[in-house]
């Protein structure tokens, strides 16, 4: 593992742990830099702490081309819209 994800997850836990938080995570399938496989421990560890979380996985895209694709950026702007 590595430990900069690891700490990067622990650090997100304690964040997150407060029942007021509302978290969106989007995951590229190609990401190098957030890996897939990381990214899903801590949302099934955060879903299990009862964070309320919404999660959108694109397997096509990657860490720079979730930020542009219009379906992700979408679903983003859809989230921070609903919590205006």
């Amino acid at each position: 593992h590595n430990s900069a994800h690891i700490l990067a997850m622990e650090q997100a836990k304690s964040v997150l742990d407060s029942p007021d938080h509302c978290v969106l995570v989007l995951q590229g399938g190609r990401d190098s830099s957030a890996l897939p496989a990381f990214t899903d421990a801590l949302v099934k560890d955060l879903l299990g702490r009862g964070t309320k979380l919404t999660y959108g996985a694109y397997p096509e895209l990657d860490h720079g081309s979730i930020t542009t694709d219009a379906k992700s950026v979408g679903e983003a702007l859809a989230f921070i819209r609903k919590r205006r």
